[in-house]
């Protein structure tokens, strides 16, 4: 009896350790506070951090988002009148609410400027001299006709700074709609964005719907509202967002994912979910299972679960 238990606790020492040293090590998920960064490009890293209770993620660049305490009467960058009014609503004499484009001028005196969060307006001269951008942010208005007000970030927190981070080169291809057939009879409307790595390869990049990035090794394309892959046989529709691919994996919840993709299998669009679950080896030992999925894009069918082969031995 004795032998047999030391067998086992030999066995569930040698499983931890193999978990660790080919699962890899457990993705920390700890919530970001206030000012910090959660990484939403796949490029860079695990994707399945959040804030913490209370703070609102506000997207900053195409790699990263950042936590902000929105409604504590404090407009910190990169809060601004759009997507926190009520930490930065100002109200400005200068500015009117009289609406102005190229062909639709303003009064004498007054200028055609596109100000944050109030659009095209006509102002006095000089914005940057009234418009107060949030802290840590600085006004400049950008060469094009109407001017833009822009509020660029300074300090370490601003995109393309000199932080400690993974950097990579994007080219935005597109920021539309598609239309996606689901359960229901009447189609329901998402919103998706597509960047493309590098400056010659059309088949690497990131698609992002629902704030969910999804890295992709083959050409994506939107045609007529819908979304579509351009595999070895032809294009290829994709009719399964990546939200709905979690639902179908063995991913508990979207904090567990670490990384989607959508790549060609078999001549078809597939994507592949790589997530992770806490269990106890034996009951006893805590342990990190990495667990792979693989969902067909076009009809959401699940074509395969990659688990350890000692995860029969967890709870």
């Amino acid at each position: 009896m004795k032998k047999q238990f030391s067998f086992m606790l030999v066995l569930g020492v040698f499983l931890l350790f193999a978990s660790t040293v080919f699962a890899g090590p457990i993705t920390n998920t700890a919530c970001a506070a206030e000012g910090k960064r959660v990484n939403r490009n796949p490029f860079s890293g695990a994707t399945n951090r959040t804030c913490c209770l209370g703070l609102t993620e506000i997207r900053v660049s195409k790699s990263y988002s950042i936590c902000v305490a929105c409604g504590d009467n404090t407009c910190n960058y990169p809060e601004d009148q759009n997507n926190c009014p009520q930490d930065c609503k100002e109200n400005y004499s200068q500015i009117t609410d009289q609406w102005c484009d190229a062909l639709n001028s303003c009064p004498e005196g007054l200028e055609c400027y596109q100000f944050p969060g109030l659009g095209l307006r006509c102002a006095e001269l000089n914005p940057c001299n009234y418009y107060k951008c949030p802290t840590n942010s600085e006004c400049i208005i950008l060469e094009s006709y109407p001017g833009q007000i822009h509020c660029q970030c300074t300090g370490p927190q601003c995109p393309n700074s000199n932080a400690n981070t993974n950097t990579v080169s994007y080219n935005i291809i597109t920021q539309t709609s598609i239309i996606i057939s689901g359960e229901t009879e009447k189609p329901d409307s998402y919103n998706v964005t597509m960047w493309q790595t590098g400056s010659s390869s059309r088949d690497k990049g990131i698609i992002e719907v629902n704030s969910i990035p999804v890295s992709y090794s083959k050409e994506m394309l939107v045609e007529e509202s819908k979304l579509f892959m351009r595999t070895s046989v032809g294009k290829k529709q994709v009719n399964i967002l990546p939200e709905n691919a979690i639902k179908i994996s063995e991913s508990f919840s979207k904090n567990s994912v670490e990384e989607i993709e959508l790549k060609e299998e078999a001549k078809r669009p597939v994507y592949l979910v790589t997530s992770t679950k806490k269990a106890k080896l034996f009951a006893i030992f805590p342990i990190s299972l990495k667990i792979r999925t693989k969902i067909d894009a076009q009809f959401g069918k699940l074509i395969s679960i990659r688990k350890p082969w000692w995860s029969s031995l967890t709870l």
